[in-house]
This record gives structure tokens, C-alpha cells and sequence, in this order.
């Protein structure tokens, strides 16, 4: 599948790439192992004599928070060929993960750039 990305100056590069929109059960797939990674971790914590009382609650927090961001992800892209950017030709970093727009930031000169499918 081809995506345009474009900028604000009405110039366009073309984006070669894999489009997945997930299911509602491989998102929950997803979001489960991201939660039950966590809670592994807090419960293996349980075992450590002074850090417990800190690092316990602290993986029950992030596995509930990793839950609930893993299941928001609804599509994903697989970059075929990687896209410079327009103004200083520094490659973009697009990431694979996004929930219904998706817009990039240039590291190296800040351009805004929005892909559209």
C-alpha cells in the first residue's frame, strides 16, 4: 500500500508500507501479555526484602497503564522503504503503532509531516 506523507507547503513523498488494522481480540491479546508482563514482575518483586514496598505497587500501576495503552494501539505499519525528509533529507523515524492520525516530526529540523492513507 502506497501513503502520502506531506507537509504544510503542499509537497508530497510517497510512503511504501504494510497497513494492519487490528482486531478487537489481537488487541486484546496484545494488551494482556503487556499486562501480565508487569504483573510477573510485581510478583516476583514481592520477593525482595525492602524494595518490595516501592517496586510492587509501582508494577501493579504500570501494568494496568500498559493495558490500557496497548489496547488504544488500533493500526500498525510495517515501513517497506524508508522516506527523507523534504527540507535537510534526514531519514524519518515513522512509527509502527498509531491509534487514528498519524503525523511525524523531523528530529533534525522539526518539519510536520502528515501521513494520510
Amino acid at each position: 500500500m502506497r501513503l502520502i506523507v506531506s507537509n504544510n507547503a503542499d509537497q508530497f513523498i510517497e510512503l511504501e508500507a504494510i497497513f494492519e488494522e487490528k482486531t478487537y481480540f489481537e488487541r486484546l491479546n496484545f494488551a494482556l501479555k503487556k499486562f501480565f508482563i508487569f504483573f510477573t514482575l510485581a510478583s516476583v518483586s514481592v520477593l525482595i526484602p525492602v524494595a518490595h514496598f516501592i517496586l510492587v505497587p509501582s508494577f501493579l500501576i504500570a501494568s494496568i497503564i500498559g493495558f490500557k495503552n496497548a489496547f488504544k494501539i488500533r493500526n500498525r505499519l510495517k515501513i517497506i522503504k524508508s522516506v527523507a525528509c523534504l527540507s535537510c533529507q534526514s531519514e524519518l523515524a515513522i512509527p509502527e503503532a498509531f491509534n487514528t492520525e498519524l503525523s511525524i516530526d523531523c528530529a533534525h529540523c522539526h518539519q510536520r509531516y502528515k501521513v494520510e492513507i
